[in-house]
Order: structure tokens, then sequence, then C-alpha cells
């Protein structure tokens, strides 16, 4: 049987291919892009479980709606496996989703072992921050993005609602532009490929401040 033309045709474990492992974010409902930069720089990291989506509620009655106040990820670089394994690049959010995961921990991600490239915060409840920072090699160290909402589009209706594809949701897909406090060359970053992370409809029996568990796919662009 011929081997399916995205797989190595030496097997599955077969060493990837040495060529670029950088491609152009794709797919349905992406957010338009606004302002001009290069494309020079097209670099997957995938968010990790457990990766809180945090909210607050005003009090806990169906009357209150949950409003978020940022999020917590640790990010990893994905750039090769997007390259050279297109086919399984939607599946990763919703597969990262299930792994026992903690935040702090993990330099690789089990059990593909892909490379911690950085972190991803909040300075305020709408200032996002990805530090790329994290690589064993400096020299594929990104910076610190500081971005601003630009775009959202709603994740399609099949994305995963949650782990074990129980939850409300995932959250919107986006496209940020980044800010005059961005150390480095990123100019641009896209959430795709959602999974989890949405809350309840209402604060009804919550409490004050709650987490949601999400993953995604992030591609940062950039200058040359």
């Amino acid at each position: 049987m011929r081997p399916h033309r995205h797989l190595p045709a030496r097997g599955r474990h077969a060493p990837p291919s040495s060529r670029p492992c950088h491609q152009p974010p794709g797919g349905r409902h992406r957010p338009r892009r606004s302002g001009s930069w290069a494309t020079q720089t097209g670099i997957l990291n995938l968010s990790a479980d457990p990766v809180p989506q945090n909210y607050t509620c005003a009090n806990n009655t169906s009357s209150a709606t949950p409003a978020p106040i940022g999020a917590l990820a640790e990010l990893y670089n994905a750039s090769c496996i997007a390259a050279n394994y297109p086919d399984i690049l939607a599946f990763l959010p919703t597969l990262a989703l299930q792994l026992p995961f903690s935040i702090g921990t993990n330099q690789t991600l089990a059990p593909a072992n892909i490379a911690l490239s950085g972190n991803h915060f909040f300075l305020t409840t709408t200032t996002p921050v990805f530090s790329l920072m994290a690589s064993p090699d400096p020299a594929r160290d990104l910076g610190v993005a500081v971005a601003q909402k630009v775009a959202s589009s709603p994740a399609p209706p099949d994305a995963t609602p949650g782990q074990g594809g129980v939850g409300y949701g995932a959250v919107a897909w986006l496209f940020l532009n980044t800010t005059d406090a961005t150390v480095g060359n990123i100019r641009g970053v896209y959430r795709l490929g959602t999974a989890g992370g949405s809350p309840p409809p209402t604060c009804e029996n919550m409490p004050p401040t709650f987490s949601v568990q999400y993953a995604a796919q992030y591609w940062f662009y950039g200058l040359p």
C-alpha cells in the first residue's frame, strides 16, 4: 500500500523533512487582518492543557454574565508538525486539551516532545502578551509581543466544546496587532483552531472567579 502523501515514505517515525517549517495560517472563519506587515515569520505555537481562560462574576445569579479577565498559557512550537503533517494540524488543540499538564513544569509537550516556545498572559484584561523567549537556542527566540485585538470570528460550530467533548463551546478565533511595547519583530498574531474555553451562559451558582480550560493554535507573523 502506498504511504499517505503527507507521511514520510519510510514510515511514520522517519525524521521530519529539513525543509522550512513556516506555513501561513488557513482555514475557515479566519478573522480579517488590517494594516500592512510582511509575513516572513510564520510560527505555529500550540497552547496546551490545562490552559485557563479566566472569568469573573459580579454575583452568582442567572442575571449576571461571566466576564473574561484574561488567560494563562504555555506555548509549544508545532511549526514542523504543521509543515510536514498538515492533515493532523486541525486536531492538535483538541488532543492537547485532553493531556494531563501543569503550567511551569514542562519544557516539552509529551508525547510528541514539542519544544516550549514561551508563555502567554495578560498585562490587563484587554492586553495580551506573548513572551516567546524559552527556546534552548537563543537564536530561535522571537521576543515579547504585546498585542491588541483587531478582529474576531466565532469558532466553527463543530469545534471541540471542552475537555472530553463536554463544555460550553470553543472561544473565538482572533486577529491581533502588536503595539509599540513589543520587543522583537512580531507584528501580528492569529488565534485559530480553538478547543474549549467558553464559560457558561450565566453566573448562576458560579464563584466570583473561575477558569475554563482551552487549547488553540497561535500563529505569529512579523518583519524579516
